[in-house]
């Protein structure tokens, strides 16, 4: 049996220099000889979704950076906690009214 070396492990984009979300404690990045693994804990939007605009115009797009950065490396293993009904079949009640204004179910974040 092959057992799979790591390589390199840091967190919080640690191996892109300072960043606005370094001490958060969202995410772990393992770096293996044929992939990357990134595990995520995203942040949610908040009750009242006051952190709904923190989401998806700082976070979500320097994911989106970070994971297109490392796949010009190597294959990329990404999984945690989206913090996200991405599908109507993710929702006990997709057709409530509420579900639109409800931190993960919004519009933005879908």
């Amino acid at each position: 049996r092959e057992s799979i070396k790591v390589e390199k492990i840091s967190y919080d984009f640690e191996d892109e220099g300072p960043n606005p979300f370094t001490g958060e404690g969202r995410t772990i990045t393992v770096e293996f000889d044929k992939f990357f693994f990134v595990c995520c804990y995203v942040p949610n939007s908040g009750e009242g979704l006051v952190r709904l605009d923190y989401r998806v115009n700082e976070w979500d797009p320097h994911v989106r950076s970070y994971l297109q950065a490392l796949s010009a490396r190597k294959p990329i293993i990404f999984g945690g906690d989206m913090n996200v009904g991405h599908l109507d079949a993710d929702i006990h009640n997709p057709t409530a009214k509420h579900i639109s204004k409800q931190a993960g179910l919004t519009p933005r974040e879908r």
